[in-house]
């Protein structure tokens, strides 16, 4: 070891002052630093600071390195969840509208119910026209009196109002391929606690064509518009029940 012998004390290496002079080797080392030490040298200081600067650098940069690789598995975490929130969002709205679509499927039945009903409803008025037609056409063939025509008339009006007032449209019934409309209505009517008998229906049948869904309305005719009334009575202390109950 050699020392420079001024007052700082410090002592060296004899092979890393002369490594670090360029020394020759035959040169001597204690006189090369005498009187002047190589640790208090300006350069030397502004390397040593360089030195401790790189490093504090690199350990600055492998902190930030080390922060962001820790950070990173939070990130992938937070996408995941973005991208299951995502496929859940998909999800539910592949469900709303699939329940989108079966309202409107359910919309056009209804309105094939509609159609139907209205169909059937506008075919039993033609059935009523066309015999009113009938029988208008009888009686101008006919030869009499004007009151004997006057006669006629009224009691063409009291029987269209008596047809009119004797008839019944049931909605709502279920439909089959093998029903007995007359057993099905004896059905309803004891449902409904009004006594109707068998013989007291002239006449029942569906209304219209048969939709893909649902039911055909049912068009009744009683014997009277007794029959009519009672039926009416019944089902308005049963305001809550429908046709297929």
């Amino acid at each position: 070891m050699v020392t420079s012998g001024v007052s700082c004390k410090h002592t060296f290496h004899r092979s890393w002052v002369i490594v670090k002079l360029q020394l020759d080797p035959s040169e001597s080392v204690s006189g090369s630093i005498e009187g002047t030490c190589p640790a208090c040298n300006h350069v030397i200081q502004r390397e040593i600071t360089d030195l401790i600067e790189g490093i504090s650098l690199l350990k600055s940069m492998a902190n930030t390195t080390s922060c962001t690789l820790s950070a990173l598995p939070t990130e992938v975490s937070a996408l995941n969840t973005s991208v299951k929130s995502a496929s859940q969002s998909v999800t539910t709205l592949s469900t709303e509208l699939g329940e989108l679509k079966n309202s409107v499927e359910g919309l056009k039945s209804r309105l094939t119910g509609i159609e139907t009903f209205v169909d059937g409803h506008g075919a039993l008025i033609a059935g009523i026209d066309k015999r009113q037609q009938d029988m208008a056409a009888t009686l101008a063939k006919q030869t009499g009196s004007s009151g004997l025509s006057t006669e006629a008339n009224e009691r063409i009006l009291r029987l269209e109002s008596q047809l009119l007032s004797s008839q019944l449209v049931i909605t709502g019934a279920p439909e089959d391929r093998e029903e007995n409309i007359r057993k099905l209505l004896q059905s309803i009517f004891r449902c409904l606690h009004a006594n109707v008998a068998e013989s007291e229906i002239i006449r029942a049948e569906r209304m219209g064509r048969k939709p893909a869904r649902g039911a055909r309305s049912i068009a009744v005719i009683c014997s009277s518009s007794v029959v009519v009334d009672s039926v009416l009575s019944a089902k308005r202390r049963f305001r809550a029940l429908r046709g297929s109950q």
